[in-house]
């Protein structure tokens, strides 16, 4: 029925804003943070960094975890929102958006576990050495979470565009965040990671708007 679409709809679009919202305080975090790539590449400054974060390295991590499994709930509503005029693209949209969503989420857990793990580590050798190993397996999930997070949005983007089933701007919306998360696999660039974590925040909060109307 009617009303149970409507009620995913709607929770989906619900779940989009508390998602934008929980990854903008994210987005925020890391900001004003100063964990750069570059400090991330270098074992002793990462883990010094660490160790000095404390609460904030524990926030940081709950809030990516929470952000990519709210964005789950959303991709459900989105599926019903576009299965009806673009049956195809909406199972696209709802395979790869779960499958990037959980990378997001892999990908914060292993930075925040991993790290606060390697940083409470006696040995500064081996810390060091597993802590390069940390980074390349938070490196490796963000790059799954990449692709799939782009294959979803550039099908979204698709889908929402040929089928007008949410506004055509939301679709371009959904292809520029597309290839802004597929331009994040081949290269480390922070402006090309802050520009497409900015457009996903945009696109979730929009998305969801739209889809409680």
């Amino acid at each position: 029925g009617g009303i149970g679409m409507d009620r995913v709809r709607q929770n989906g679009g619900t779940f989009g804003i508390i998602s934008a919202v929980v990854l903008a305080v994210l987005f925020l975090l890391i900001l004003t943070s100063g964990f750069t790539p570059n400090v991330a590449a270098d074992p002793s400054q990462a883990l010094k960094f660490i160790q000095e974060s404390g609460a904030r390295w524990l926030l940081s991590g709950v809030l990516g975890g929470l952000g990519s499994l709210l964005a789950v709930v959303f991709t459900a509503g989105l599926y019903r929102v576009l299965r009806e005029k673009a049956p195809t693209r909406a199972y696209a949209v709802l395979l790869f958006g779960v499958l990037g969503s959980g990378g997001y989420a892999l990908s914060s857990l292993a930075q925040w576990v991993g790290g606060a793990q390697v940083a409470g580590t006696a040995d500064a050798v081996a810390a060091a050495h597993a802590w390069v190993a940390v980074n390349a397996m938070v490196s490796t999930f963000g790059a799954f979470a990449n692709a799939f997070v782009g294959a979803a949005l550039l099908s979204a983007g698709w889908a929402i565009t040929s089928s007008r089933a949410l506004s055509s701007a939301l679709g371009w919306l959904a292809y520029l965040a597309g290839i802004a998360s597929v331009l994040g696999l081949f290269t480390t660039n922070p402006a090309v990671f802050l520009g497409s974590f900015v457009l996903i925040i945009i696109w979730l909060a929009w998305a969801g708007w739209e889809m409680r109307r």
